[in-house]
């Protein structure tokens, strides 16, 4: 009698409680920020300061394009309110991180050459259409683990430091390039069919 075709032939005990890609649990959201309130329409803007941060945070929760420039802003606590924008782009910046506890929708984000970068995380961020970074050397972590729009696309490039990669609720996508980051150890995305 032939074993069959899944079966194994070693002493281990196959248990499904190991943590491997096949096993990762679904992704439950922490709460967003208790003191946001919903704000207006903030269109395009460039932030380039904490104070052009800070004045848009303290007024808008949504745009459609939010571009990061200069070497002044270091990270964008000041949206931790910012629940949609379309296209969120940081060329060349003083960025160390970017975290929006609040965003249900980044569609586009475009990440290239930001030196001191080392984490990106959209904890709530469903609709995700694309992320593309490239060319971040002190990168560690990206995170998006609620993402599942059906046309995901990401380009992971030359990130020399990037560990780790979570995109976990991902079913369908239209690209996926994952090269030249020498340090990547994990990258969770499962589900994609």
């Amino acid at each position: 009698v032939n074993p069959a075709p899944c079966d194994d032939d070693d002493d281990d005990d196959d248990d499904d409680d190991d943590d491997t890609p096949s096993n990762v649990p679904p992704w439950i959201p922490p709460p967003a920020p208790a003191d946001c309130e919903e704000g207006e329409y903030g269109g395009n803007v460039t932030l380039r300061t904490q104070e052009d941060a800070e004045a848009f945070g303290a007024v808008y929760t949504v745009a459609r394009s939010i571009v990061i420039e200069g070497q002044e802003l270091t990270n964008l606590d000041a949206l931790r309110c910012l629940e949609q924008v379309n296209s969120l782009t940081a060329i060349d910046t003083a960025l160390e991180r970017v975290e929006l506890p609040s965003a249900t929708r980044v569609m586009g984000v475009n990440f290239e050459e930001n030196a001191q970068l080392q984490v990106i995380s959209l904890p709530m961020a469903e609709e995700v259409d694309g992320i593309t970074l490239v060319s971040n050397p002190q990168l560690t972590t990206v995170s998006a683990p609620a993402a599942n729009s059906t046309i995901f696309r990401t380009w992971l490039e030359d990130n020399e430091e990037l560990r780790d990669v979570d995109f976990r609720s991902v079913t369908e996508g239209r690209g996926v390039v994952a090269r030249e980051n020498p340090s990547l150890r994990r990258f969770v995305m499962p589900n994609l069919v």
